[in-house]
């Protein structure tokens, strides 16, 4: 057997250790007299001397013992249909419903031990992730879930791959969360730690299928409609002549879950508001008015659109959102109908159910002493236009 005869710059001593491996062979040398040959491989020559190398014994060769993450799965194709959220069209990121488990694969770079290895899960959420406020989570390893904690177990094992399987407490935040995987392994050289961070997002949303979410609804009929219906009807018209205008609410084409998280940002709202749907639910009625904090939609009852898209033209929420984002500012223009038609889209792309709701001979009263108020000035035995602010319209829609 032949000897590999290592430089001294890979080993840094001259102890004589052995490695296997083919006789070290010179490299060519063309001579011509005293001088390099133009054809030769080298244009400087140095000396060989014997001290100039050493021998290498594999034995001191130590394989990396530490774990690191190689690459995860989110498994959407399992999660997603048990979520009811493989509508979402987000090719990439994993959408769950909180109170609900979940499943990612990770491959690791060797078989996970855990007497060896120490796996950290971290979740975070927002611009600027804080342990005090609850964005950034480490989530705790468990042998059974919690309905308020969050938690994760170790599954199936095979080879270098291991299922994690997580659950989303009832009360969780609603919004979009980074993963990250911290791993410590205990080596012969020490402890070595590694860190990956997952390049797609998981989004939490509410979960009307849970008895433990406060959304819950009692059958699928309700959950069918009020939840993953995404187009329906908006009535108009008069109580005595009453029309409907066909709206697709479009809660899960894309960028409709963006702009619905991007809104409860912009509102500034607190962060743990957005574990209550009561909250969430007033905010994004509140922003899609672009009255409040820059929001949506612009309102216009003038019959004058000029610089803008009539509210008529409007059949739908998604349009509206995508220009909103685009543009970042409020879009012109929009009535009742197409703010509550939005107001719909928004709060059922988060899982909260809604619906738009039509009030017929709808009594606007501005001074909220429950009354329609007509204000007269007698002696000339006409109305007084300027104090007359309360009225009653043909029709107003809710949610």
């Amino acid at each position: 057997m032949w000897w590999r005869l290592a430089p001294r710059s890979e080993t840094g001593s001259n102890n004589e250790v052995r490695q296997p491996g083919r006789r070290a062979q010179p490299h060519p040398v063309h001579h011509h007299g005293n001088r390099w040959h133009p054809g030769a491989r080298f244009r400087h020559y140095r000396p060989f001397h014997h001290d100039s190398w050493t021998l290498t014994d594999p034995s001191t060769l130590h394989e990396d013992e530490s774990l690191q993450v190689q690459s995860i799965d989110l498994c959407k194709s399992d999660n997603e249909p048990s979520h009811h959220t493989d509508e979402y069209e987000q090719p990439d990121n994993l959408v769950i419903r909180r109170a609900q488990v979940f499943t990612i694969s990770v491959t690791f770079s060797r078989p996970y031990e855990e007497d060896k290895h120490h796996l950290k899960v971290i979740l975070a959420t927002g611009s600027h992730p804080s342990v005090n406020d609850g964005t950034k989570l480490t989530i705790p390893f468990v042998t059974e879930f919690e309905k308020k904690i969050w938690g994760v177990k170790v599954g199936h094992k095979e080879g270098n791959t291991v299922k994690l399987m997580f659950r989303a407490p009832s009360n969780a935040l609603i919004g979009e969360w980074n993963l990250s995987l911290i791993t410590v392994s205990t080596t012969e050289d020490g402890e070595k730690k590694h860190t990956y961070k997952h390049t797609h997002s998981i989004y939490t949303l509410f979960n009307a299928w849970s008895h433990d979410d406060s959304v819950y609804m009692d059958t699928e009929e309700e959950r069918g409609e009020y939840v993953l219906n995404d187009t329906g009807i908006v009535y108009c018209g008069t109580a005595d002549c009453i029309s409907g205008r066909a709206w697709n609410f479009g809660q899960f084409e894309s960028p409709v879950l963006e702009a619905s998280l991007h809104l409860l940002e912009k509102s500034r709202m607190s962060v743990q508001a957005r574990r209550s749907p009561v909250f969430i639910s007033r905010v994004l009625s509140q922003m899609v008015n672009s009255c409040d904090d820059g929001g949506v939609l612009v309102g216009n009852w003038s019959g004058d659109y000029a610089g803008g898209t009539p509210p008529t033209a409007w059949n739908g929420s998604v349009k509206i959102l995508e220009e909103y984002l685009e543009h970042d500012k409020p879009v012109s223009y929009g009535q009742c109908w197409v703010f509550s038609g939005l107001a719909t889209t928004v709060m059922r792309a988060l899982g909260i159910p809604a619906r738009s709701v039509t009030n017929f001979s709808s009594a606007h009263d501005t001074d909220i002493n429950m009354t329609i108020d007509v204000h007269w000035n007698l002696k000339e035995r006409k109305a007084i236009d300027d104090r007359n602010v309360d009225s009653i319209w043909n029709f107003h829609v809710w949610n």
